[in-house]
């Protein structure tokens, strides 16, 4: 096996939403500061857009879980179907009451609202579907109703696709792919401290950056498959040949990495953790 060729523990470019795997790049530690300053300065809505893969989900997790230690009330909304979200929150907010009817949601937002409550409500990917971004919208709407006490933060790829209500006057904080300088310890960070010596090469680091679009969720497919390949042939270390090998298998475009190895023309030079607080 794979995790035994290189020492690794467990898998450590799983596809999950792990708090322990994320990376404060710079790009991400932006985004969450600002979510934040959105939270403790009870602003109404904050919208989280970017690429699939980039770490939107992450990122609300992290907030779940750390918002939870604070004397907010934190509720992570997402389901589909029957009832829906305002249906969700109501079981989130009153689990143990027998009326979970919406004037009865109606009545413990007010609650919450005149005693200085301060409840977050996050959704994730809430452009899902049509629909799905449509109640999103309602349920901020009736959210808005009981004063700034009511924080909603909402994940979208597609902010253009989401309503109008969603979007127009919100704090929009994008989440994009790495820098190229923070694949190397990206990667490192993810293997972890157990991993056998120098894993990938420096000409493998460089190829994953260029292949990957420095997707995280890319560079964690591209990474376990190659590691999969150099087990398999049995290689001491990752490098650049056999990340293009994992990234053909992916169907990644390799085509512009090749042509850039062939030789050019003669031309003239031109060239933290984050704290939560209460």
């Amino acid at each position: 096996m794979y995790r035994q060729h290189w020492s690794v523990q467990g898998s450590p470019f799983a596809d999950r939403p792990d708090p322990d795997c994320y990376y404060a790049g710079f790009g991400h530690d932006e985004a969450m500061s600002r979510v934040l300053y959105c939270i403790e300065e009870q602003h109404g809505v904050a919208v989280i857009t970017g690429a699939a893969g980039c770490g939107k989900s992450l990122l609300l997790t992290i907030l779940e879980q750390g918002l939870g230690r604070t004397r907010r009330t934190v509720c992570r909304l997402g389901a589909i179907g029957e009832g829906g979200l305002i249906d969700d929150l109501t079981r989130r907010l009153l689990p143990s009451d027998e009326d979970r009817s919406h004037r009865r949601l109606y009545e413990e937002l007010a609650t919450r609202s005149e005693a200085a409550m301060h409840t977050v409500v996050l959704i994730d990917d809430v452009d899902r579907t049509p629909s799905f971004a449509r109640e999103a919208s309602s349920l901020i709407r009736l959210l808005e109703q009981f004063s700034a006490r009511m924080t909603a933060v909402v994940s979208a790829a597609n902010a253009e696709a989401l309503p109008t209500s969603l979007t127009a006057g919100r704090l929009k904080i994008e989440v994009g792919p790495l820098a190229a300088h923070e694949i190397e310890p990206y990667v490192r960070q993810q293997l972890g401290d157990d991993a056998n010596g120098e894993i990938f090469t420096p000409e493998g680091y460089r190829v994953i950056a260029e292949l990957s679009g420095r997707v995280p969720r890319t560079i964690n497919s591209l990474c376990e498959l190659a590691l999969i390949i150099g087990a398999n042939r049995r290689a001491l270390a990752i490098d650049g040949e056999i990340v293009e090998a994992a990234a053909k298998e992916l169907r990644l475009s390799v085509t512009s990495h090749e042509s850039a190895k062939q030789p050019a023309s003669p031309s003239p030079v031109s060239e933290q953790r984050r704290v939560f607080v209460n």
